[in-house]
């Protein structure tokens, strides 16, 4: 199988022989402290978590980390989120994504959901809110068979 989305998760973060990999996350959003504060509250809920403040950052994680769920803010200095969204779908359809953005609007979060977003969340966002999505997430290479 030569879909990316089937790569054993090699680099996945592990507790010990007989124990599941942690899932893995990826935020993105060009504000160093909403990045700071969601990577220390995920990594609280036994996450392993990777952070990007570019889109072109992000990819690259991305491509080398191959995480599970990818928290996606909207607006970002070099790339639109929507844009990110969409090559990430395209890569890893099974990948759950969740999108982030401070100044929501409708026509975005409509658009967003169309593309296999999984949820369209408005910042400061709800911690409860999240960890719920993510808990019913399964992880990516797992959810295509």
């Amino acid at each position: 199988m030569s879909d990316p989305c089937f790569l054993p998760h090699s680099s996945a973060v592990s507790t010990g022989p007989c124990r599941e990999a942690k899932k893995k996350v990826l935020i993105v959003d060009d504000e160093y402290l909403i990045r700071y504060s969601l990577k220390k509250l995920i990594e609280r809920e036994g996450y392993a978590v990777f952070t990007a403040g570019s889109g072109h950052e992000a990819l690259r994680l991305f491509e080398e980390q191959r995480p599970d769920i990818v928290i996606l803010d909207i607006r970002l200095p070099d790339s639109n989120g929507l844009s990110l969204l969409k090559t990430i779908k395209e890569s890893c359809p099974a990948v759950a994504t969740i999108m982030a953005t401070g100044c929501p609007e409708v026509q975005s979060g409509v658009e967003a959901m169309k593309m296999g977003a999984l949820a369209y969340l408005e910042k400061p966002v709800d911690m409860d809110s999240l960890k719920t999505l993510m808990r019913g997430t399964a992880p990516a290479a797992a959810q295509i068979q």
